[in-house]
């Protein structure tokens, strides 16, 4: 607080991240809080480093644009039956290939779907996880990855507005 008060805001943030690492390594924290404690450390810097999260959600929509490209052109991603040339679609063939030439697909608009919990791209409604195509061991590894950038999704979008109203710091 003291350097706060004499203006020097960046030093004050490098000083309070310093605590919290010193709390975690002294050992007065529980297994979870230590855990939390870390995330929280590597993902927000405590609440004083938002744009952390920031960088990780770049990071993870990279990542996932390349695993969900090799999983569509595997044939694990196929086309949704709620986007009208899926399985369960219409049966009339001009409508089937209609919608085809509508529906795109797009690795990375469809991770940057996954991720975020608040978007509406169209490409996650529009687009599926399939095993008919593949063995049941590859159809999991792509669920897997899935399940895991919607989680941290959630998460970061959670903390950065944790981070950003100032709910998280701690002095």
């Amino acid at each position: 607080s003291v350097l706060r008060q004499m203006g020097h805001e960046r030093d004050a943030r490098k000083v309070a991240i310093a605590k919290q690492r010193a709390l975690r390594k002294s050992g007065q924290l529980g297994v979870g809080a230590r855990a939390w404690n870390f995330v929280l450390g590597a993902t927000i810097g405590h609440g004083y480093k938002p744009w952390l999260a920031i960088v990780w959600m770049i990071l993870i929509v990279m990542i996932g644009t390349g695993v969900f490209f090799h999983a569509y052109r595997t044939g694990v991603i196929l086309p949704s039956p709620q986007s009208g040339h899926g399985q369960g679609g219409p049966d009339n063939s001009e409508q089937v290939q209609l919608a085809h030439s509508r529906l795109k697909f797009h690795p990375f608009f469809y991770s940057i779907d996954v991720l975020l919990p608040f978007l509406d791209l169209h490409q996650k409604s529009s687009w599926w996880l399939s095993e008919q195509k593949t063995e049941e061991w590859v159809y999991f590894v792509y669920e897997f990855y899935f399940l895991v950038q919607v989680l941290a999704g959630w998460l970061l979008t959670g903390l950065v507005v944790g981070a950003i109203s100032g709910l998280i710091k701690k002095d």
